[in-house]
């Protein structure tokens, strides 16, 4: 007979912990060992009954989803962690995996793909929801263009100027020509462009400041 992936459920929600742990133990190959509604009571059941997979809550008293994963981690406590949210904020997820979470779920999380996952985690697998990493890429897509939109406003009046220059064609010479200044300021204000605008080269910029009507 195959052997079971055990499981210890922490959620401090009473309807959303049964709504897991039934959902879970409807399939043969899962065995629920306990449930927990806080990180206090969770790391005594985790430590004392060494689960396959513990599913953690990312907000419970006394010990949050976070806190709890790091505390597992370094007494080397032998479990696969799901940490389970209603959070998608990039800046939870990025410190759920930092700490040593192998998977990072929303509790609307079908009843299936939850069983999915378990099976996965249970194996070592490190992986995110589909729908999470979805909404965590466009958040972070999204503040990267507010950021590069703020740092356009950055840029002083001289190096707006030689931006407009560059986007000419003109080379760095024929800058400091124009500019009355040396070739060597040129670069150090193209540097400086490069680096407010978050960009590699010229043509970054370009097209940046293009479509922000910089030039």
């Amino acid at each position: 007979m195959k052997e079971k992936i055990s499981v210890v459920v922490l959620e401090d929600n009473e309807l959303m912990l049964m709504g897991i742990s039934s959902s879970l133990a409807f399939y043969d190959d899962i065995e629920i060992l306990a449930t927990g509604k806080n990180g206090k009571e969770g790391l005594e059941l985790i430590r004392k009954l060494s689960p396959k997979v513990s599913i953690i809550d990312i907000r419970m008293p006394y010990i949050d989803g976070i806190e709890l994963t790091k505390k597992l981690r370094d007494e080397k406590i032998n479990t696969n962690i799901i940490i389970l949210t209603s959070l998608e904020d990039e800046e939870y997820l990025f410190e759920a995996f930092k700490n040593g979470a192998n998977a990072y779920v929303l509790k609307d999380i079908d009843p299936e793909e939850l069983y999915n996952t378990v099976k996965m985690v249970s194996n070592g697998l490190v992986l995110m929801q589909p729908a999470i990493a979805r909404n965590v890429l466009m958040d972070m897509n999204n503040k990267s263009k507010i950021k590069k939109e703020e740092n356009l406003e950055h840029l002083t009046e001289r190096e707006k100027e030689i931006l407009v220059l560059i986007s000419k064609g003109l080379k760095n010479k024929e800058i400091s020509e124009k500019l009355f200044i040396s070739e060597g300021t040129v670069k150090i204000h193209i540097n400086n462009i490069l680096k407010k605008l978050g960009v590699n080269d010229r043509n970054q910029a370009i097209i940046i400041a293009k479509e922000k009507d910089i030039i």
